[in-house]
C-alpha cells in the first residue's frame, strides 16, 4: 500500500517540492520583472496574479511549503538539506509578500511546535541560532509590526485586501442552516445559497449586501453548514483519531524513538487544518490535508503503532452481493460528483476567459465564452455576464 511505504511518500514529496519550487521562482520573476502574461496560455495582469489560485491561497501554500522545507532541513539528514533551505527562504519571502494575518499566526505557532520537537529529540544548546530562528523572528515581526510589513508590500504591489464574512456572521448562517437541514446539511458547495438565505440582517445594511460569498470566515465553519450533523461528527471522529496518534508520535520523540517522517506528516496536516479553521486555503491544500492524514495513519499502521481492523466484504455470497452493490454505488457516486466538479471548474475557466476577452474589447469572443460557461454550469453570475 502506497501510504505505508516511506520511499513512496518521500518520492511524492519530492515531486511536490519540484513543482512548488518552479511555481515560486516564476512568481518571484513575475513580481520583479512585472510579467503580465504567458504568451498563448494565460493572462496575469496584476502582480498578485499567479498560477495557483487566489493571492491568499498562494500565500498559505507558500507558508506550508516553507515550513515543510524548514522542518526537513532541521530534523532530517539528507543530502538535499541546503536545497530545502533555499526553498524555505523562497517560500518565506513570498509569504511575507502576501502579508496575511492568518499566515503569520499559524506559521508562528507551527515554528514553536517545531522548536519543542527539536529540543525533545536532541540538545540544541550549542547550536541554538539556527535558520529556524530567523523564520521565527520573521513571523514574530509580521505579527507585531503589520504596518511596517504593509509598507513593504505596498511598495512591491502585492498588498491585497480579502473580503469575507466574519466568524460571527458565518456562525449565525451555519446555525440557521443546520436548523433547516440538521442531519446532512444543505449539500456540498451550497454555502453561497445558505449565505443569501440565512445571513444576519445587519449584512443587508452593509456595502456587501449583494455579495454571494462562496465560503464564510473559514473552510471548516462553512463545511459544517453543508454537511450537517452527520458529516460534522464523521469529521470530528476522523480528526480525533488523527490527533490521538499524532500526539503519540510527538511524545515518542522524547523517549528516544523519534520517527521524523511521521511527525512531519502530522505537523503538515495539522497546519493545513488550522488554516482551514481560520481561513479558506483552497481545494488543493484541503486535498493535501487528507493525503497527509492518510499517509500518516498508513505509516503508523505499518510501524505497528496504530491498530487496524479488516472487514471481509466478500466472505460469503449474501454479503458479497450487498457489498458489490455498495461498492458500485459508491463508484458511480464518485464518478458523478467528479463530473459535476469538472463541469463547474470548466465553467469558471470560461467565465474568467470571457472577462479577459471583454476587457480586451472583444465582445463576440466574450459572449461565446460566457455562453459556454452557462451551458456547463447554469449560474446567476455567468448569466449576468452573458446578458
Amino acid at each position: 500500500f502506497y501510504f505505508q511505504d516511506e520511499e513512496y511518500i518521500l518520492r511524492w514529496f519530492f515531486m511536490v517540492y519540484i513543482s512548488a519550487s518552479a511555481l515560486f521562482l516564476f512568481q518571484v520573476a513575475k513580481i520583479a520583472l512585472s510579467i503580465t502574461a504567458i504568451p498563448f496560455l494565460v493572462s496575469l495582469p496584476a502582480r498578485t496574479s499567479n498560477l495557483y489560485g487566489s493571492w491568499t491561497e498562494f500565500g498559505i501554500f507558500a507558508s506550508v511549503i516553507g515550513f515543510a522545507s524548514l522542518f526537513l532541513f532541521e530534523a532530517a539528514r539528507t543530502r538535499f538539506r541546503y536545497a530545502l533551505l533555499a526553498v524555505a527562504f523562497l517560500a518565506a519571502a513570498l509569504a511575507f509578500a502576501a502579508n496575511i494575518l492568518e499566515v503569520w499566526q499559524v506559521f508562528f505557532a507551527s515554528l514553536i511546535v517545531l522548536f519543542a520537537y527539536l529540543f525533545s529529540v536532541r540538545a540544541l544548546s550549542k547550536q541554538f541560532f539556527r535558520p529556524a530562528i530567523l523564520f521565527l523572528l520573521l513571523s514574530l515581526f509580521g505579527l507585531q509590526a503589520p504596518t511596517l510589513v504593509a509598507l513593504v508590500t505596498d511598495r512591491l504591489g502585492t498588498s491585497v485586501v480579502e473580503v469575507r464574512p466574519s466568524f460571527a456572521a458565518t456562525a449565525a448562517t451555519t446555525k440557521e442552516t443546520l436548523a433547516a437541514y440538521p442531519f446532512f446539511g444543505s449539500g456540498p458547495g451550497t454555502f453561497q445559497y445558505d449565505w443569501m438565505r440565512f445571513r444576519p440582517r445587519e449584512v443587508n445594511q452593509s456595502a456587501y449586501w449583494d455579495v454571494r460569498f462562496v465560503l464564510g470566515s473559514g473552510f471548516l465553519p462553512s463545511f459544517i453548514a453543508t454537511v450537517g450533523v452527520a458529516g460534522t461528527l464523521a469529521l470530528i471522529f476522523l480528526l480525533g483519531v488523527f490527533l490521538w496518534y499524532g500526539f503519540s508520535a510527538l511524545m515518542s520523540g522524547g523517549r528516544g524513538r523519534p520517527n521524523t517522517l511521521s511527525v512531519f506528516l502530522f505537523l503538515m496536516a495539522s497546519m493545513i487544518w488550522a488554516y482551514s479553521a481560520l481561513s479558506n486555503p483552497g481545494f488543493v491544500l484541503v486535498l493535501y490535508a487528507f493525503i497527509f492524514m492518510g499517509m500518516f495513519l498508513g505509516l503508523r499502521q505499518a510501524q505497528n503503532t496504530a491498530e487496524s481492523y479488516s472487514v471481509r466484504l466478500f466472505a460469503n455470497s449474501g454479503v458479497s452481493f450487498v457489498s458489490a452493490l455498495l461498492v458500485i454505488a459508491a463508484l458511480l457516486g464518485t464518478i458523478s460528483y467528479g463530473y459535476v466538479f469538472a463541469q463547474d471548474y470548466a465553467a469558471a475557466y470560461f467565465y474568467g476567459k470571457g472577462i479577459v476577452q471583454f476587457n480586451a474589447g472583444s465582445a463576440a469572443n466574450a459572449a461565446a465564452a460566457f455562453s459556454r460557461a452557462v451551458r456547463l454550469s447554469p449560474n446567476d453570475v455567468y448569466e449576468r455576464g452573458l446578458a
